[in-house]
């Protein structure tokens, strides 16, 4: 049951952080575009460097760049999170079954 409800608490964290990130993403279009912009999604470029979005789209204003900021952070996060229960969750199982197996598959005490 244990495992279970950490699933279950990572993918609703996961969800709630890419929400945000789709949240601000599109509130940063719908300021661009009433700029007379294009409309612009966080992979547009790459998100690897912390310079964000003004360095590539040198028309964005700092409310719609500081909007993309945000949702590359909430989505990086998301990742982060997903990518630690990846790697998390079957070591703690592993774990678990070893020590499970060994406790029941121990010889039994001989009574005399």
């Amino acid at each position: 049951m244990l495992f279970i409800f950490g699933v279950l608490l990572e993918f609703a964290m996961v969800n709630s952080y890419m929400r945000r990130a789709n949240k601000y993403n599109h509130m940063a279009e719908k300021i661009q575009s009433a700029y007379g912009g294009k409309p612009i999604i966080a992979a547009d470029y790459d998100s690897d460097y912390e310079e964000g979005p003004t360095k590539y789209y040198g028309n964005l204003n700092k409310n719609s760049a500081h909007l993309m900021y945000k949702a590359l952070k909430f989505s990086r996060k998301a990742l982060s999170i997903d990518k630690a229960a990846r790697f998390a969750f079957p070591c703690v199982f592993t774990i678990f079954n070893l020590f499970y197996w060994m406790y029941y598959l121990r010889e039994p005490p001989m009574l005399d």
